[in-house]
């Protein structure tokens, strides 16, 4: 991963194009994931209804086996 930072009026550039970010309730703090921990992180967050969850984890297994057919062809 290719990291570079800078900081100006307006904010901070990180520069990570492969991060995904979530704010967990620190004010001093963005936690920027690979793509399945920021999917587990989202899905974990309190306010996310078990149903919700299991219906987007079956999403998510649905694409990941739709994925796995399109690499077998």
């Amino acid at each position: 991963m290719f990291l570079t930072y800078s900081c100006d009026k307006t904010g901070r550039y990180l520069g990570i194009s492969d991060g995904y970010f979530l704010y967990d309730g620190d004010p001093n703090w963005v936690y920027c994931y690979c793509l399945s921990c920021w999917q587990n992180a989202i899905l974990s967050l309190p306010f996310i209804p078990k149903d919700q969850q299991l219906q987007l984890l079956q999403q998510k297994l649905t694409t990941t086996d739709a994925e796995l057919a399109s690499c077998k062809n």
